[in-house]
């Protein structure tokens, strides 16, 4: 086969004009015996020569073997050359167009792809349920115990093989793929019945939605990469807001500060049915017109106008102000259960915090002060539950003093199978981003000065009535009764808890005490920081893994929590403005008080297999978030851990063997249901009956099986369908005797949905002697019974293949309806026999 064309350059080459890439040549067989007439691709190679003389390119094409022209001789090579061909100087080819070749006739040679069961040999162990293929010499059988409900499982595979390439995301709201017969569907259920999954080295899947992710394949699980589900980290919380007009230090920059700054920080985002966590809260800069005629309009606001002068007084602060957003937010709750309360106002005095905790949120810190910036001298009404003041004042004298240092605990961790930790609180063995130690907050009682967060105990407030919940508390989530099964058919496959938002603090002070000097001149206004809490991690997500075979992992599959937000001041100390940091005295006056978030929980983890479990060391990651760092010490609390639920062909998997699969360890023992050093694991019972899975007509109840590529003697180069029969026999189990049906291509078919089997048949080509078909040469999966296909013979004959390979699937469902419930009934398939004549 030659084409020649004329070219002009020394160094000759063709190129396609339109993409700059390999010649637009194709080489394909038609065959006008088909009604309608078929074209396939001929693989091969391209050779290109180069006769610099005649100015002249030579491309010579080597098919892999040679095509026969059919028995009646109505099959013809056919070339196509595009119009783009043009070598480097831009030559067009001279005769470009199709060119048509009439191949040599070939004799017919008759054969059957004939597979009786005898044996495993022709299974692909990679996309069928294990138990089925010649389990007992001489049957595929169902596998179902008709007394039980139980079989193989694995779904119907009706999507396919997931194999992706590249990094990939799924929606359980709404992802569209195709189905086995060439439609397509869109999952919203969270359900994805594949025919097998393989995550390769390399590549991440995640996914996002409502619902948690459930992957079922009906053969082999295999995930050598990454299947992320993990919560969302809060991001990092700037913290240390102030105003642009005043109270600055001398040369401590102004510019670049903005209102979002102050507005706390963001939580995590929940998904797959885990919680979002909660959000910091604000500064206590941006009351100013949120309470409009109940507060002065320059309430600590950006320009202070009427402050001046520098001398603070008592309208400056608005006594009794119970603010919710200054306070931390409780993130949502197991399985993303909206929070009811939140701290407001004194500590002790919120309503819904309890069932919050009950329900895994972790809680939302205190802003300190907590109700407002008043500082009253009668101090009694102001105190935590020991009468110890909360907030500090000059009494008697008209003035203020050093009413600073008031920081905020960091957000409580979530709590799933295990308690979150509680958010931490002031440590004066803290330092700043310069290394300096944070200055103690000084109580001196004489003086009228409590400057909070000096004592651990100041710190121990209740958040619930009755002291059932303390302040920033990691959520303590009631496990359910059968909580332990994760089992998503009673609704306890859920995600983990996000982390509480951590309360606004503050720090820096203003002074109007008569002693003067150098750092303390009388009347002048100093710094002050009011710093908005960082957000909580969102809860792990919710995974259910599902395979009719062996589940193999040994890349990560991650469903911990998010970390809590941490304080940007913390993480690097030449953030914007420098200068804030650098400078002595801005660290001095303007020393961090912003604490951290709380860390979501982990989520919920779900392996249930019928074939081997190969789990290589800590490769499922079940732990909380990291609570944020805190500036001063006061970090967020880490979540609690996630549980792991291991459901196997044996059911009899040690607690060492689990742990060993597992990080953290806690996830898979059964301490928490009161069953220390128990390993929480069952025996695989099947897909439940029911609608999960279901997609279109393919029925989710359902194990199957995919053979190997049957190929002819090397002599054959093409195959041409003739008829094709699947054998069943079945009993009721009540002593009668076998029953046969019998599904062909000239009477009965096989149905999804509508008969106890369903067959796909996929064609291919290959050199003799090889294996494997050429990818390209694939055909789509012939389903008889599915869209628009009726036998699926015509289908079959419309390829040009010299292999093949078939599917059958068992629907459970109606498998168990024909043969009943008697413990000695069963369903198999005895014969699958596929005719051809071969050329």
């Amino acid at each position: 086969m030659e084409v020649v064309f004329t070219d002009l350059m020394q160094k000759a080459q063709l190129v396609n004009s339109e993409t700059g890439q390999s010649p637009t040549i194709s080489v394909l067989v038609v065959d006008d015996s088909q009604n309608p007439s078929v074209e396939v691709e001929v693989p091969g190679t391209y050779s290109i020569s180069f006769d610099q003389d005649a100015l002249t390119t030579t491309v010579l094409f080597t098919p892999l073997a040679p095509f026969p022209g059919g028995l009646d001789g109505d099959r013809q090579l056919r070339l196509d050359f595009a119009t783009q061909i043009a070598d480097l100087a831009g030559n067009a080819l001279l005769n470009p167009g199709s060119y048509l070749i009439d191949l040599p006739n070939a004799s017919a040679t008759p054969g059957t792809f004939q597979e009786l069961f005898q044996d495993a040999a022709m299974e692909d162990v990679a996309g069928s349920s294990v138990g089925l293929w010649a389990t007992q010499p001489g049957a595929l059988s169902s596998n179902l115990d008709p007394a039980t409900g139980w079989h193989s499982g694995g779904g119907s595979g009706a999507l396919g093989v997931f194999a992706p390439t590249e990094d990939v995301q799924l929606d359980t709201d709404s992802t569209t793929l195709q189905l086995v017969d060439g439609t397509y569907v869109n999952i919203t259920d969270g359900v994805f019945p594949f025919e097998e999954i393989h995550i390769p080295v390399g590549v991440r899947v995640t996914a996002v939605g409502s619902h948690p992710l459930r992957l079922f394949s009906r053969g082999e699980i295999v995930i050598d990469g990454t299947l992320d589900v993990s919560g969302q980290a809060a991001p990092s919380n700037l913290g240390k807001y102030f105003a642009r007009t005043t109270e600055v230090i001398p040369g401590e920059s102004t510019g670049g500060v903005f209102d979002f700054e102050a507005q706390g920080g963001s939580a995590g985002n929940g998904s797959l049915s885990g919680g979002s966590g909660g959000a910091g809260g604000f500064s206590w800069y941006l009351l100013d017109g949120i309470w409009g005629a109940f507060q002065d309009p320059d309430f600590l606001d950006e320009t202070k106008n009427g402050f001046s002068s520098g001398m603070p007084d008592a309208t400056r602060y608005f006594f009794g102000i119970s603010w919710p957003q200054v306070h931390g937010k409780n993130g949502q709750g197991v399985g993303g259960v909206l929070p009811t309360g939140r701290p407001i106002g004194l500590p002790g005095d919120a309503d819904g915090i309890l069932a919050d905790w009950e329900e895994g949120s972790g809680m939302g810190s205190w802003a300190w002060p907590p109700v407002s910036l008043q500082f009253p001298d009668d101090i009694s009404d102001v105190t935590n539950q020991s009468g110890t003041p909360i907030r500090s004042h000059r009494d008697g004298l008209g003035g203020f003093l050093e009413h600073a240092l008031h920081r905020s605990r960091g957000g409580g961790g979530g709590g799933f199978w295990t308690v979150g930790e509680r958010g931490g609180a002031f440590d004066a063995s803290s330092s700043d981003p310069l290394l300096n130690s944070l200055l103690t907050p000084e109580v001196d009682v004489a003086a009228g000065v409590f400057e909070f967060n000096d004592d651990l105990l100041l710190w121990d407030v209740n958040a619930a009535g009755g002291g059932q919940v303390q302040g920033a508390a990691g959520g303590g989530y009631i496990l359910p009764a059968g909580i332990e099964s994760v089992s998503p058919e009673l609704g306890f496959l859920l995600g983990g808890a996000g982390g509480g938002g951590a309360g606004a603090s503050m720090h820096g002070s203003y002074d109007d005490d008569p002693a003067t000097g150098p750092l303390d001149p009388d009347g002048v206004l100093d710094t002050i920081r009011t710093c908005s809490g960082a957000g909580g991690g969102a809860g792990g997500g919710a995974l259910q893994l599902e395979a009719g075979g062996r589940i193999s992992v040994s890349g990560v599959i991650n469903v911990s929590g998010g970390n809590g937000g941490d304080s940007r001041f913390m993480l690097n100390s030449l953030l914007f403005p420098p200068t804030a940091y650098d400078d002595p005295f801005a660290i001095l006056y303007g020393q961090p008080g912003d604490a951290g978030g709380g860390g979501g929980s982990g989520g919920s983890l779900l392996m249930r297999n019928s074939g081997l479990l190969q789990v290589t060391s800590e490769s499922l990651q079940l732990s909380g978030g990291r609570g944020g760092v805190g500036s001063a010490g006061n970090h967020g609390g880490d979540g609690g851990a996630g549980v792991a639920r291991f459901e196997t062909a044996s059911g009899s998997e040690s607690l060492a063997t689990l742990q060993a699969m597992v990080t953290p360890d806690q996830s898979v023992e059964l301490s928490p249901i009161g069953s220390p050093g128990m390993p929480n694991v069952g025996s695989y019972s099947g897909i439940s009956p029911g609608t999960t899975g279901d997609l279109s007509d393919f029925p989710g109840n359902a194990s199957g099986v995919r053979s190997r590529w049957f190929t002819p003697q090397n002599s054959v180069l093409l195959v041409d369908y003739s008829g094709y029969q699947i054998d069943c026999v079945w009993n009721d189990g009540l002593g009668g005797v076998d029953q046969t049906i019998t599904y062909s291509s000239s009477s009965s078919t096989t149905t999804p949905g509508v008969t106890p089997i369903w067959i796909a048949m996929q064609t291919g080509w290959a050199a003799p002697g090889v294996s494997e078909p050429d990818a390209l040469s694939l055909s789509s999966w012939i389903v008889p019974g599915s869209n628009g296909v009726v036998t699926g013979l015509p289908e079959l004959r419309s390829t040009l293949g010299r292999m093949l390979r078939f599917q059958i699937v068992f629907d459970e469902d109606l498998v168990a309806s024909l043969i009943g419930s008697n413990p000695n009934a069963f369903f198999e398939v005895r014969d699958v026999r596929f005719d051809w004549q071969g050329e």
